[in-house]
């Protein structure tokens, strides 16, 4: 979009909360689209709870096979821009980067004209029957193995902000009762275990890159934990089952799931205050933080007949009040804003959708909400990729906003999923 069009967009979406302008969509109120145009970037969140679980290893999962990796790994204090590696002792010398292994099966698609910046990371069995991490750039090529530890599926990789450090989690493939969640260099070297008690959700990074929420597993300490990238400390923040952490735009407060039921409370990082926005027999799971700080939207069954099809989107102040509902056919936890605000890819009931911000020239791309963290946007908001759900095997779609409908970015026999669009490096 260039700055003219941009002009006009934000005119629109101005004349829009000025009730001037005529009245949004049919289907789309516009309140509803006014806490769209303020919905951040999901960049390193997850999808809700319930969503991010919904991933390609959710049978697993409701087989009741445990989260975890058995890596006899010992917690070290790495810091941002180190060569990772494991620690056994405090002495030991940092391990040199290996270089990344190619992938047991690389694609090769046409290359993309005027693909954005920054690589993708993404999960795959192309080596095993479990999954590993791989990267690729942006256009599909120069596919490269990670890590693909038969013994583990390791799975939802994301980028930090600055694009030095990729996390990971990983659930054991003998199904023994052992978790792990770990740190990678993207250009090589052996990951750094951060726990192995808190890999029930997706970890989460702060904003500037210094810290990850996570969520625990089930055993004790169980709740919402804070691991420090500086001196690679962990402290457990909350003990009350907490999941699906959330930072606010600034970093200073966390929102998350309380569970049974659920309901939304609000933890502030630096003194530990914890706020619960919504305490009632609904299943409340919180969706985003608005751009401001000030609201959160998120997903409940209140007011409908409970059934797995009735959730709706409602809002309610960081600092507690009313709900107010927002509406359909947008799903609280299926926002994903484009970084510079004027796209919005959302999850509707008849499947994934692309807009602009002010709901105009709004398609449906995809049958379906993605599962894993959902779609992950280029840095230069030119682009989404994410992973199917409707077809086998699984692969990786790329969604240009000038586009008419998503083009393929891998073709394997294995199956790849969970991509996350990191930005591009300064040299």
């Amino acid at each position: 979009m260039n700055a003219e069009d941009r002009s006009v967009v934000e005119r629109h979406v101005a004349d829009w909360l000025n009730a001037s302008a005529p009245e949004p969509p049919a289907g789309m109120s516009s309140r509803l689209l006014e806490a769209t145009r303020t919905v951040p970037q999901r960049g390193n969140a997850g999808l809700s709870w319930f969503a991010g679980r919904a991933a390609g290893l959710a049978a697993v999962v409701l087989a009741a096979v445990a989260i975890g990796l058995g890596l006899s790994q010992v917690m070290r204090s790495p810091s941002v821009g180190e060569t990772p590696a494991p620690i056994s002792s405090p002495t030991q010398a940092p391990t040199a980067p290996a270089e990344p292994s190619p992938s047991a099966a690389p694609v090769t698609p046409a290359p993309t004209e005027g693909a954005a910046p920054g690589r993708i990371a993404f999960q795959a069995n192309r080596a095993n029957e479990t999954s590993g991490i791989y990267l690729m750039e942006a256009d599909g090529s120069n596919v490269v193995q990670l890590i693909d530890d038969p013994g583990a599926y390791e799975m939802d990789p994301i980028w930090s902000p600055d694009g030095s450090w990729i996390v990971f989690r990983t659930m054991a493939a003998d199904g023994s009762l052992t978790g792990g969640v770990f740190l990678i260099d993207p250009d090589g070297g052996e990951p750094v275990q951060v726990d192995d008690a808190y890999a029930y959700s997706v970890p989460v990074w702060s904003p500037d890159g210094s810290m990850l929420a996570l969520a625990g597993n089930g055993e004790e300490p169980t709740g919402i934990g804070l691991y420090s990238i500086g001196d690679g400390s962990l402290e457990p923040l909350t003990t009350d089952g907490g999941t699906a952490p959330l930072w606010s735009p600034d970093g200073t407060r966390i929102a998350y799931n309380v569970a049974n039921p659920n309901d939304i409370a609000v933890i502030d990082v630096a003194t530990g205050d914890v706020r619960n926005l919504t305490d009632d027999p609904w299943n409340d799971s919180v969706g985003r933080w608005t751009t401001d700080g000030t609201q959160i939207v998120f997903a409940s069954d209140r007011d409908t007949d409970q059934t797995s099809d009735s959730q709706r989107s409602w809002i309610v102040s960081a600092d507690g009040g009313n709900a107010e509902l927002l509406g359909e056919p947008v799903l609280a936890f299926a926002h994903w804003p484009s970084p510079d605000g004027a796209w919005l890819a959302y999850g509707a009931a008849d499947g994934l959708h692309l807009s602009a911000a002010d709901g105009s020239d709004d398609r449906l791309v995809y049958p379906a909400i993605p599962a894993d963290q959902g779609p992950s946007w280029a840095a230069d908001s030119t682009a989404f990729v994410f992973s199917n759900q409707t077809e086998a095997p699984r692969e990786i779609l790329i969604m240009r906003v000038d586009a008419d409908e998503p083009a393929p970015l891998t073709d394997d026999p294995a199956d790849d999923s969970a991509p996350n669009w990191g930005a591009e490096l300064s040299p």
